[in-house]
Parts: structure tokens; C-alpha cells; sequence
């Protein structure tokens, strides 16, 4: 015996239901944003416009948590030298990760290097995500793919990355 579409089950439907709800509700919120300027966006297909104003919402909220670090000093090792002597070889030398790698304190020196790059890379990821999206909006998708290309290779979001030690 054949069912037919319209006699789907009470669940089914209030599911199915709900889901349209939240998608509609979603677009409206977005929508409400009025995030960027509407006429940056007359080159964006409408069924896309929502999307694209999420992504530069997300990247934004991304650069306030880098600008929000820096201000915090994320990127500052604390360390304290044992002696007098030690403390003045430090200043003496112009490379600090080498000082740390010669004294027999690799984890410092780690530690400085991952706080640095870190920072630098994630910097660097947002400055191409934004001109991507910048690109997008001019419909100039080999650019925006081009420049999209670096900073996700880099990260290896894909998950294909080795590590090197």
C-alpha cells in the first residue's frame, strides 16, 4: 500500500515545519543587521547576500578577538632568569630565541616562536579572507579564490597537514 506524500506523519511535518521557521527567522535576523552597505552587495546574487554579510559579520568578530589579544599581550613569555648574570647575558645578545635554545631552555624558546607566528599567521589569514570577500563583491571569483587559496593551504584546513619538529 502506497502513502501518499501528504499523509506524512505528525512529526514529520511539525520537523519539517520548525525548519522553514528557523530559516526564515535567520534571514530576517540577518537581514535586520543591515551589516554592510546595501550598495556594496548590487553585484551579489540575492539568495547570497545573507551568506556573504555572515562571513564578513564572523570575520569582523574574528579581527576584534586578534585586536582583543594583542591589547592583552597574548603574545608576551613571561620568564624570569635565575640570576643577575644570566639576566645580563640576555640583554647582551640580540636574538633571544637563540640565548634560550644555547642555555638549554628550548620550551622558551618554542614558546616565544608559537606566540609570535601564531598571531602573525591568524593576522595574515584575515587580511586574505577580507580582500577575498572584497573580490566577491566585485564578482571577481578567480581572485577571490586565488587569495583564499594561500591562507587556507596554510592552515591545512583540510586536515592533510604533517608536522615538523
Amino acid at each position: 500500500m502506497n502513502i501518499p506524500n501528504q499523509a506524512k506523519s505528525g512529526l514529520e511535518w511539525a520537523t519539517h515545519r520548525q525548519t522553514v521557521l528557523n530559516t526564515r527567522n535567520m534571514r530576517r535576523l540577518v537581514q535586520a543587521l543591515n551589516y554592510l552597505d546595501p550598495e556594496r552587495l548590487i553585484l551579489i546574487p540575492r539568495r547570497q547576500r545573507v551568506q556573504h554579510e555572515l562571513c564578513f559579520y564572523i570575520h569582523d568578530a574574528m579581527v576584534n578577538l586578534l585586536r582583543e589579544a594583542e591589547s592583552h599581550g597574548v603574545s608576551v613569555v613571561q620568564y624570569t632568569f635565575k640570576d643577575k648574570r644570566e639576566a645580563e647575558a640576555f640583554e647582551k645578545r640580540n636574538d633571544p630565541i637563540g640565548f634560550f635554545l644555547e642555555s638549554g631552555r628550548r620550551d622558551v624558546a618554542m614558546q616565544i616562536t608559537l606566540n609570535q607566528v601564531n598571531l602573525a599567521l591568524f593576522s595574515d589569514l584575515l587580511h586574505f579572507v577580507h580582500e577575498a570577500l572584497r573580490a566577491l563583491e566585485k564578482r571577481k571569483f578567480v581572485v577571490a579564490f586565488a587569495l583564499l587559496r594561500k591562507p587556507l593551504s596554510q592552515w591545512s584546513i583540510s586536515g592533510n597537514h604533517t608536522r615538523r619538529t
